[in-house]
């Protein structure tokens, strides 16, 4: 939710000041004129709470990373909004991708 929060007003700081915070526009869905629908299917994981530490937290990026890149090479095809992908390798994060993406496919 925390990631969602941010995303969300980074998004409204940039609408509103046209100004970027430290170059990120939050999420590109939000826009209107490219998601004229603004609909929004979300699928959570939650994670053991050792993962709440700043230290921590890239290992979530890693697993996000593979997750991304597992939906892209299962189903062929490139999230509409998805910027990025952010490839750190860490043992286990693709296991952890392959999990997730099993259950919600």
């Amino acid at each position: 939710m925390v990631r969602f929060q941010r995303a969300c007003g980074s998004f409204n700081h940039y609408v509103k000041t046209e100004n970027a915070r430290g170059g990120y526009k939050g999420y590109k869905w939000l826009n209107g004129k490219n998601n004229k629908s603004r609909k929004l299917r979300v699928s959570i994981a939650i994670f053991e709470k050792e993962y709440d530490a700043i230290e921590q937290r890239c290992i979530i990026e890693f697993i996000e990373g593979e997750l991304v890149f597992q939906v892209r090479k299962e189903l062929n095809y490139w999230l509409n909004f998805q910027n990025e992908i952010n490839f750190k390798n860490k043992e286990g994060s693709r296991e952890t991708a392959a999990e997730i993406f099993e259950r919600i496919k």
